[in-house]
This record gives C-alpha cells, structure tokens and sequence, in this order.
C-alpha cells in the first residue's frame, strides 16, 4: 500500500453527515467530519475503515473546500464535530485552523479523540468546546452508554463532566 502525503492545508477527509446525536448535549444538530487516519488501532473501533488513509476510503480534500463546505451547511446545523479516524495526533494544524473558522462563524466545536487529554495542547483546549478523550477499550466496553468505554472522558469548556448527567436520550 502506497503512504499518501498530505500537507498542511489538506485534509483526508473521508465524508461528512449532518446528525442529530453527535452533540453529547444533544443541544444542536451537528455538521460531522470523518478524517482517515488513526495510529491506535482500537479493538473494535467504531470507525476501523478510517484508521488508514488510502484512495479508497478518503479524498485529499484542501481546507478551504471543507471551510466551504461548512459555509453551505451552516444554515442547518449549529456544531461542527471533528471525527475520524482521528484528528489528532496526524492534523493538529489543520484542526486548529478549521475551528478558528467555525468560531468566528459563531459554531460550536466538538472533538472526539483517542488522545489523552492532558496531551491535548492547551491552545487547543482553549478552543475546542466540547472534547471527548481517550482511547477506546474495548474491555471497557458498555452497550447503551455514553461515552461507548468506561475509561473516556467528556469535557465541556475544560471541564471533565460526569457523562450521567449529558441528556442522552437516544439510549
């Protein structure tokens, strides 16, 4: 398998949905990016198909087509989900420059990431509204629940939430 490169001001996005669950407030209707790419390799990771970056599960797509893209949903949705794969550790930039976009187009971030927080830069953190963090376990697993592994953390506006308290209805 040939490694795709991939600079600064791209992106391999996988595809994109506007959903109503991705919000763990479940406060907006959400416009969610899928990246390839992901180091981890989670047992039974709810997106194994991104966690490489090939031509068949992704488009080498630039930053401003995706700032585009957000422009034309925005009149549908309140949030932007960064998913994937992960963001993070491969496309720090990119997803610092992308919500610097949806902040000044007055949107809500929300990260879902297999980093540990405390890795999380702090310029980042001070950003992003809302991050789910570490990486999932499978062992940890829980059917129904929100996050999906008992070892993942929600934080809102820097602060680690119980997640017994999100609304989640959809269960």
């Amino acid at each position: 398998m040939t490694k795709i490169k991939i600079s600064s001001d791209f992106l391999p996005l996988s595809s994109y949905e506007i959903v109503s669950n991705d919000d763990p407030t479940l406060e907006t209707i959400s416009l969610t990016l899928f990246v390839a790419g992901c180091p981890r390799r989670c047992k039974n990771c709810h997106n194994e198909s991104l966690q490489t970056v090939t031509e068949k599960n992704c488009q080498i797509v630039s930053l401003e087509k995706i700032k585009k893209l957000i422009l034309s949903k925005k009149i549908l949705v309140k949030s932007i989900v960064f998913c994937g794969g992960d963001f993070l550790p491969f496309y720090e930039k990119q997803l610092e420059t992308l919500v610097d976009f949806c902040k000044k187009e007055n949107l809500k971030t929300i990260l879902y990431t297999g980093e540990t927080y405390e890795n999380i830069k702090e310029k980042l953190k001070n950003k992003i509204d809302i991050i789910i963090s570490e990486p999932f376990e499978y062992s940890l697993f829980s059917q129904n629940t929100f996050p999906a592994s008992s070892n993942q953390k929600v934080w809102i506006n820097q602060k680690m939430i119980d997640p017994k308290i999100l609304k989640i209805n959809n269960f």
